[in-house]
């Protein structure tokens, strides 16, 4: 709970509804009920729980698209992945709370959009700067010899990339 009252949820709240209500409410203002019928009917619910024409897909679709997308970068993810769920934390360890909030970026996200039933390649775009972020800090974690897991990663990253690359 220590954790819930650290958050700042009310001000993040409050900032929330500060950057999105002006926009939804001058839409209302132009379209009236029309515009919101069509806008929460359609692109918001239609979309999460029957799919726009027909759309559909399984986790396989987006494993791909982020595959394609992040090429050949993603073929690092799961040594990512796995070097920070291993990595044993110290007490106030800032960098393991950053990378954890990157991976929780990218990884619900991901969860996200794969229940979501309409199935668009470009819905993964925002989980993309989650994901190349964690990336790239254990890369450097390598480099510069702060992380020692590249030996039991490196072997499947050929393998992730032949897939890809075939993909």
């Amino acid at each position: 709970w220590r954790i819930v009252r650290e958050a700042e949820l009310a001000r993040g709240t409050l900032v929330f509804l500060a950057v999105c209500v002006p926009w939804h409410l001058a839409m209302f203002a132009v379209d009236g009920k029309a515009w919101s019928s069509e806008y929460f009917g359609v692109h918001l619910f239609g979309r999460a729980f029957q799919g726009v024409r027909g759309d559909r897909g399984t986790l396989n679709y987006y494993l791909q698209q982020v595959g394609v997308g992040m090429w050949p970068w993603i073929v690092f993810a799961p040594g990512a992945l796995a070097a920070l769920a291993l990595r044993r934390p110290a007490s106030d360890d800032s960098e393991k709370k950053l990378e954890t909030l990157m991976a929780c970026w990218a990884i619900v996200g991901f969860a996200f959009f794969c229940f979501v039933q309409t199935k668009f390649h470009h819905y993964l775009l925002p989980i993309v700067p989650g994901l190349a972020a964690l990336i790239a800090k254990w890369l450097d974690d390598l480099l510069l010899a702060r992380a020692h897991t590249l030996d039991r990663w490196l072997w499947l990253a050929p393998c992730l990339f032949l897939a890809v690359s075939i993909d």
